[in-house]
């Protein structure tokens, strides 16, 4: 298996009883999993999603903005997996097409986390 990012929904809570993610998913599964009461709430704590996002975007970003893909180090166990169609090409270029959204979405350099 080769490695890869499959970010998954958790139930663990900072602060909170070690079974209170699940009772909170149980009850919303439960209740309001595809029934009219199924809405986003403004009491729900999304911190943790906020979180993930972060470093998420963080990632791809610097990927994105690298002047070329990553690669594995000589010997690694994964060094053989199938990559993408774009092995072997650069990354150049892409800045300028991007440059027009990030600047609409008001992304910048310093925005990103670090």
């Amino acid at each position: 298996m080769c490695p890869r990012s499959i970010p998954t929904k958790g139930v663990e809570f900072i602060g909170k009883p070690a079974d209170y993610g699940q009772k909170v998913r149980d009850h919303y599964t439960t209740y309001d999993y595809h029934k009219p009461s199924d809405i986003v709430r403004p009491d729900w704590d999304m911190s943790g999603a906020r979180e993930d996002l972060q470093v998420l975007f963080a990632v791809g970003y610097r990927v994105a903005e690298a002047d070329k893909y990553p690669e594995w180090k000589p010997g690694n166990e994964f060094r053989g997996c199938p990559r993408s169609s774009a092995q072997g090409k650069t990354l150049e270029g892409r800045k300028g097409r991007r440059a027009g959204w990030e600047r609409q979405a008001g992304w910048s350099e310093k925005s990103i986390p670090r």
